[in-house]
């Protein structure tokens, strides 16, 4: 059998009140802070910089491309994210450019 080990007598721990709350309180705050933090950093903050809308496009012809600003970016049927500004939109069905309009697309804050 083990012989017990004594350990030296220490000083209890104790955290200091903050604004008259206890310890499991104003941790439990602190966290819930810092999620908080958390979830607008990496949730909503690179939204708000990068800015930007979907937007969603409609062709009369099947199988149509779309180029914005020149660069293209898919087929009609689909949604795509463009960034903030004025952009101008090409329809294209066999390397034809068949109509083409301008666009403004606003930051959403």
């Amino acid at each position: 059998m083990k012989q017990k080990i004594d350990l030296p007598p220490v000083e209890e721990v104790v955290l200091p009140k903050l604004f008259n709350l206890r310890p499991g309180y104003y941790l439990l705050g602190l966290m819930i802070l810092v999620v908080l933090l958390l979830i607008f950093l990496l949730g909503f903050l690179p939204g708000i910089r990068k800015g930007g809308r979907y937007v969603t496009f409609e062709a009369p012809l099947s199988e149509t491309g779309i180029l914005l600003d020149g660069k293209y970016l898919g087929s009609a049927t689909h949604q795509y994210f463009v960034p903030s500004g004025n952009h101008t939109i090409a329809y294209v069905k066999a390397d034809q450019i068949y109509a083409e309009t301008e666009i403004h697309v606003d930051h959403p804050v």
